[in-house]
């Protein structure tokens, strides 16, 4: 809301005058605090008038250039504040259930207006400053979700995503471009640097909304890549003994869906088994996970049909499966197995890893589940 008016504008429309400044010189690393205000609960504006202007005031005083400079850095002295701020709006937007960004928009502009409003805002030189402060925090979110894009999801789909980065560049630049020519004399700069502000922000936040879905293309794709024998499932087991594996993770990787119990097992069971295995998957210490010096794997995998027809391969599992082989489906593969140290049989147990609806899911202790 802009004070003055009293209506309601966007970071384009807000922003009164901008230059276009290369911005590794407004944040080239320097020997000052970039935490002010921070720690203090100090406003944006305050950061600005206080710390930021000192420090334009003590490194600065020399000439007009070094004034210039060291305004120019003076965002840094609050970055971490304007990180702060804007998160913050981000998380409070989170907490509204909006699941379509619209409610995190409201977040461009937490930084570069009251920077613009303050007393620090004096001049249209500073007001760069202000945008630029934002405009660094919203590039960071762009690039730490898009980073952790290409590095999550399947290939197939990382190559999309590395070709939508080159296209965001490309179609920013012409619009910010063709802006910027419209405008004429008419401060071309305020509208080149206002739109690539907001676009970017607009970009970060919808990569931020799509987390979820990354994820889970992610377990997807891990899931479905091994296939339905003994060689998949010790393929998918084996990445659990390499020490630097995230067990936790990898076992989330094996949650089960509704229709994952229910092609594994009969009504009732099957719908026991998903409420009560609830708490499991929400446990953050859920993990199949190897003791010290268990690098070897023992593997028993079989079928359903043979486990109910007293094949050998039922006295390799936990005795209560004895008790659900009624409930158990035809046609369903099923696996036990244990982390041992090489050369020896007992070790970590595990039961329950199941092969249903193309992909390997855990549905572990299925007997406590009995109605």
């Amino acid at each position: 809301m802009n004070q003055r008016t009293g209506t309601t504008i966007t970071l384009f429309s807000r922003i009164r005058s901008i230059a276009i400044v290369i911005s590794t010189l407004i944040f080239t690393p320097l020997l000052l605090n970039t935490s002010a205000g921070a720690q203090t609960g100090m406003s944006i504006a305050e950061c600005f008038e206080g710390p930021a202007t000192e420090f334009v005031n003590k490194f600065g005083a020399q000439n007009t250039l070094a004034k210039n400079m060291y305004e120019m850095k003076a965002g840094s002295v609050c970055a971490e504040l304007a990180t702060m701020e804007i998160e913050t709006c981000l998380s409070q937007a989170d907490k509204t259930g909006s699941n379509d960004g619209a409610g995190h928009y409201a977040c461009i502009g937490k930084v570069a207006n009251p920077c613009i409003d303050s007393a620090w805002g004096n001049s249209e030189f500073r007001h760069v400053v202000c945008v630029g402060t934002e405009e660094k925090v919203w590039l960071d979110i762009l690039h730490r979700h898009l980073d952790s894009m290409l590095k999550d999801l399947p290939p197939e789909l990382a190559e999309q995503a590395a070709k939508m980065k080159k296209s965001f560049l490309a179609f920013r630049n012409q619009k910010c471009g063709l802006i910027k020519t419209l405008k004429g004399k008419n401060e071309p700069d305020l509208a080149y640097g206002a739109c690539t502000t907001e676009t970017a922000a607009r970009f970060a936040i919808d990569l931020r909304e799509s987390g979820d879905l990354v994820k889970q293309a992610k377990a997807d794709f891990a899931r479905k890549q091994f296939t339905g024998d003994r060689q998949g499932a010790e393929k998918l087991l084996k990445r659990l003994l390499d020490g630097k594996a995230d067990h936790h993770q990898l076992t989330m990787e094996l949650r089960p869906e509704r229709e994952d119990y229910e092609a594994a097992y009969t009504q009732p069971l099957a719908g026991q088994l998903e409420k009560d295995h609830l708490k499991l998957w929400a446990d953050p210490r859920t993990a199949i996970r190897p003791q010290e010096g268990q690098t070897s794997l023992l593997l028993t995998v079989t079928s359903s049909d043979r486990l109910k027809k007293g094949g050998p391969e039922l006295a390799e599992f936990p005795g209560g499966y004895q008790k659900v082989l009624p409930y158990l489906k035809d046609d369903v593969t099923i696996a036990v197995f244990k982390f041992v140290v090489p050369g020896e049989k007992k070790g970590t147990s595990f039961d329950g890893l199941v092969h249903v609806n193309g992909h390997w899911v855990l549905i572990p202790k299925p007997w406590n589940s009995l109605p």
